[in-house]
């Protein structure tokens, strides 16, 4: 004998309720339009009214795709007066939600043919490919717009510029596409992207050439560009913002000194770092920094000291005086994963969260880091609550125990994923979740064993 007592056809239930969904929806639609049709005549349907402005005439039927399927309107036709609907466009075939759904699919490297067969398997409707191209095309149009747009109603004191590579589709192929970004804070304190070219490499003639076009736009008032170590930009914020000087991103700085140190002294190689900047002014960072040089030579890593001279200098200008204290954390690196974490959260039977890198990304950018990993089954919470399914993943950079990114999928992730986030965004290493105190029994204290 079965131990359940009542059983569902999950499946079935999930097909009806869509189709009450969308039976619903449709007889909204068509009271709305209905409604509206009156009051453009000035009277109901049938109703004798001495201020009638006009007669129905019938309907004529139209489908309209929307997140709850396709659904046939009867769009009242009136004489005596036009009919124009605020439920819905004059023309429209699509709800704007699964029209701006599938250009997003389209932007994302799905291409045309794969866009019309998602559109026919989700909405029941087909979406042309000739469609689809007419309307990114003025996608692409507002983007150029917006590429160009002038820059000079604002002063931007801080400019932080990189460059990025990422995966394009094209003509059926996959290839490696480079982007130059600068992102500028104006002077309100307000954070924007002022600038974006592709196809640039980073050198000297593509840096020249970047910066003269938001120059040419109106980009004034630099004070501090912060970026990567390159010769190209270096020469290019001398020769081009006279007025700038550069900050050389601290965390990828940090990097490039803990990539020359062995694993034994690792962790008091990335402590020592944090110390040197650390120091309340510009001097007093170039003294602690040759004290870790020396100490760093006695210990035989002189790869790792001629480092940091090297670059110590030009990574702490945000220490200057002529730098508010209250902005240094925030200037001191032209990473923004580094600065501003963004969660998200995807709503499936299990929600799945993640903030930060993922495994591959963390490869890609050549990061020395491990993975942790957590099975939900092994959480007391996800037990009591039925709901074993899942797994947590971490991503730890080996040498400082920074928190890199986290993907959850576990029940009540999109809860937890935010003190992962909070935790990330005070550089809280990952022994401060390993070692915190959590209400039991919690989904959040899983965070102990994830981070052990």
């Amino acid at each position: 004998m079965s131990n359940q007592i009542l059983q569902v056809d999950e499946n079935m239930l999930e097909t009806k309720l869509d189709r009450l969904v969308s039976r619903k929806v449709e007889e909204l639609l068509n009271a709305m339009l209905d409604a509206e049709a009156d009051e453009i005549t000035g009277a109901a349907r049938y109703e004798r009214a001495s201020g009638r402005r006009a007669y129905r005439a019938g309907h004529y039927e139209r489908n309209l795709t929307v997140k709850a399927g396709t659904m046939t309107l009867r769009v009242p036709k009136l004489k005596g007066a036009v009919f124009e609907s605020a439920v819905i466009e004059r023309y429209r075939r699509r709800e704007q939600s699964v029209e701006e759904s599938l250009i997003d699919m389209y932007l994302a490297g799905v291409s045309t043919r794969q866009v019309d067969d998602i559109s026919r398997l989700l909405w029941g409707e087909r979406m042309p490919s000739q469609t689809l191209s007419d309307k990114l095309k003025r996608v692409y149009e507002d983007i150029d717009q917006w590429r160009n747009r002038p820059l000079a109603a604002h002063s931007y004191p801080y400019l932080f510029v990189d460059g990025v590579w990422h995966k394009r589709t094209w003509g059926g192929s996959v290839e490696n596409v480079s982007v130059l970004v600068a992102i500028g804070v104006d002077d309100t304190g307000r954070r924007e992207v002022v600038g974006v070219a592709e196809g640039m490499k980073e050198d000297k003639a593509s840096w020249e050439q970047f910066v003269r076009s938001m120059i040419e736009r109106g980009l004034r008032g630099v004070r501090l560009v912060v970026g990567d170590r390159c010769a190209g930009l270096v020469s290019t914020v001398n020769s081009m913002l006279p007025d700038a000087r550069y900050q050389r991103c601290m965390v990828h700085f940090m990097r490039n000194v803990l990539s020359k140190v062995s694993h034994r002294h690792a962790a008091w190689a990335a402590s020592a770092l944090k110390a040197v900047f650390a120091m309340e002014s510009w001097q007093a960072a170039l003294e602690k920094a040759e004290q870790v040089a020396t100490e760093m030579e006695s210990k035989g890593l002189k790869a790792a000291a001629s480092c940091l001279r090297e670059g110590v200098s030009e990574t702490t200008t945000y220490l200057l005086d002529d730098y508010p204290v209250e902005h240094r954390r925030r200037i001191r690196t032209n990473n923004m994963k580094d600065r501003k974490h963004v969660p998200s959260s995807t709503f499936l039977a299990t929600p799945y969260s993640r903030v930060g890198l993922n495994e591959r990304e963390a490869k890609a950018a050549g990061l020395d880091y491990v993975v942790k990993r957590l099975p939900v089954a092994a959480v007391p919470k996800a037990q009591v609550m039925r709901r074993p399914d899942g797994l947590m993943k971490a991503i730890v950079e080996r040498n400082t125990g920074r928190i890199l990114g986290a993907m959850l999928l576990s029940v009540e992730s999109h809860e937890v994923i935010n003190i992962v986030k909070l935790a990330m965004d005070l550089d809280a290493p990952a022994s401060t979740l390993r070692d915190m105190v959590f209400t039991h029994p919690t989904i959040a204290e899983a965070l102990n064993d994830l981070f052990a």
